[in-house]
């Protein structure tokens, strides 16, 4: 679940809460949002298919 946007250094910054390590930044809130979707979603297939099924 991503975190709410906090506006850092000209840019908007998104995180997921259960992945701590992994932040967005950019400098639309909406952006900085699907971003960090994004990456999220290619870290737990990486781990899916490393480890199997999550």
């Amino acid at each position: 679940m991503p975190s709410p946007s906090r506006f850092v250094d000209g840019g908007h910054v998104d995180a997921c809460v259960e992945l701590s390590g992994l932040r967005w930044l950019y400098v639309s809130t909406s952006t900085a949002l699907a971003g960090i979707r994004r990456l999220v979603a290619g870290v737990l297939a990486n781990m899916d298919s490393a480890f199997g099924h999550l």
